[in-house]
């Protein structure tokens, strides 16, 4: 994750993987993944981002 954010690599999270989640609504699969971005090592601010402006680039 650290080399890929060094050379710019775009993450982008989309909100279509809850539907893998077993009885979890939207928004609860969607705090799950969010909150476990911060475990590779990102920013809140850079989740947030990944499932907003990165993703709409992409």
């Amino acid at each position: 994750m650290d080399l890929a954010r060094k050379v710019g690599v775009k993450l982008a999270f989309g909100s279509d993987e809850w539907f893998e989640r077993d009885n979890k609504a939207r928004g609860q699969a969607t705090l799950q993944v969010l909150t476990a971005l911060a475990t590779f090592g990102l920013a809140p601010a850079e989740a947030l981002r990944a499932a907003t402006i990165d993703a709409a680039e992409c």
